[in-house]
């Protein structure tokens, strides 16, 4: 266990490290996203393929015509598409699942020319599985036609043969939203530098891709942290002092809230743990869960925001 005198110089440089990035916070005003105030980051439908299906429709509202959706398709590769008067749609349905499931259903980004000789359909996931020959159904109806089907995650993940079909080849194209999305959307905003609404709109949808793919300045703050806490073994073992003091920690400030200690009091006697932990938003919370509630991605506890929870300690 490391003194309290050989533990102070490694707070101070955490300290210095928090304080820097919660300033710069501050400053460009990151923690405010319109998408996450409405509870809409996660929604494949009604915020991911919707915002990217209008960006790269050439009649979009953002009065950029075919730049965005030439820009897009410079960064994936494909060339030669009647950029200008391509059509864009969204959910686009394409008829019924045939009792093979071979043909049908509905395409989340559907890119096509007015004669539909060229076409490129995006299947869009953020949480949702695969479909049963989901991509096997979109290369049929593209047919002839297709200029390309893309698979668009997070991370660019490869499908899995329940949705490209046991038996069939299906070519297509993985990109991701951490990569591929992320540049193209860069490019665009350039181009919008005269734009302020669709500029700051597009830097919005931007920094809510990098907070669903962990690029957010909280994780690069963690990374540095990390960085500063495994410079060296006394390094390392300042923080493991700190860490093994934790429950002592928790217990301190659980002892100055009545409802806090009888709810951890209830919690252990049900089975479950307890945790003390702080999220993006700043809010401090007792949380209570065990292997089975984790499993589930559920939890019980209340929080409290930052100013509240300081009176405690």
């Amino acid at each position: 266990m490391q003194t309290a005198e050989q533990i102070a110089p490694l707070l101070a440089r955490i300290f210095a490290i928090v304080f820097k990035y919660e300033k710069n916070a501050e400053i460009t005003g990151e923690r405010f996203n319109v998408f996450s105030i409405l509870n809409l980051e996660r929604r494949e439908v009604l915020t991911h393929s919707r915002f990217l299906a209008e960006i790269l429709n050439p009649k979009g509202s953002h009065g950029l015509g075919s730049l965005p959706l030439e820009k897009f398709f410079q960064v994936i590769g494909i060339k030669d598409f009647p950029f200008k008067n391509a059509q864009v749609e969204c959910e686009a349905n394409i008829g019924s699942i045939n009792e093979q499931k071979t043909e049908g259903g509905r395409i989340d980004i559907l890119i096509k020319s007015p004669d539909q000789k060229a076409m490129v359909a995006i299947e869009n996931k953020i949480d949702a599985v695969d479909q049963e020959n989901q991509l096997l159904r979109y290369h049929n109806y593209l047919g002839a036609a297709k200029r390309g089907l893309i698979y668009l995650t997070l991370d660019g993940g490869k499908a899995n043969e329940f949705t490209t079909g046991k038996t069939e080849a299906v070519p297509y194209l993985p990109i991701s939203y951490e990569s591929e999305i992320l540049d193209w959307l860069g490019s665009v905003q350039k181009e919008a530098v005269n734009k302020p609404i669709i500029r700051e709109s597009i830097l919005q949808y931007m920094n809510l891709i990098k907070k669903l793919t962990y690029q957010t300045e909280n994780e690069n703050m963690a990374r540095e942290l990390a960085e500063e806490l495994t410079r060296d073994n006394e390094q390392l073992a300042s923080f493991f002092s700190i860490y093994d003091s934790r429950d002592a920690v928790f217990r301190r400030v659980a002892e100055k809230n009545r409802l806090a200690w009888e709810a951890i009091a209830s919690a252990n006697n049900r089975g479950l743990e307890v945790d003390i932990q702080v999220d993006a938003r700043k809010e401090r919370g007792f949380y209570f869960s065990n292997s089975a509630l984790r499993d589930q991605g559920l939890y019980i506890g209340f929080e409290s925001a930052e100013e509240e929870m300081g009176k405690l300690c």
